[in-house]
């Protein structure tokens, strides 16, 4: 699996998602689903001129994106350390 879930192409991340590894799995979407969300926002926020909200949407952004591929590293870290 990829370090970063964000270099994925979408169809190889759905692909991941749907494979029998353990991660990444809820943590890792919920995280995605977020930072996509904020992006919808901020294209919102920049049709209406909104400079407040395309920076709050944004930092939203780049603050959980890459909490997906930690959210999996911890994930399959934990499994590991049950199973040592």
């Amino acid at each position: 699996m990829t370090d970063d879930l964000l270099d994925l192409r979408v169809g190889e991340l759905l692909d991941l998602l749907a494979s029998d590894s353990p991660a990444p799995a809820g943590g890792s979407v919920a995280a995605l689903t977020v930072a996509m969300s904020a992006g919808l926002v901020a294209m919102a926020a920049r049709v209406s001129g909104d400079a407040g909200g395309i920076a709050q949407a944004e930092s939203i952004r780049a603050r959980v994106a890459p909490l997906a591929a930690e959210d999996a590293r911890a994930y399959r870290d934990a499994l590991a350390a049950m199973h040592a």
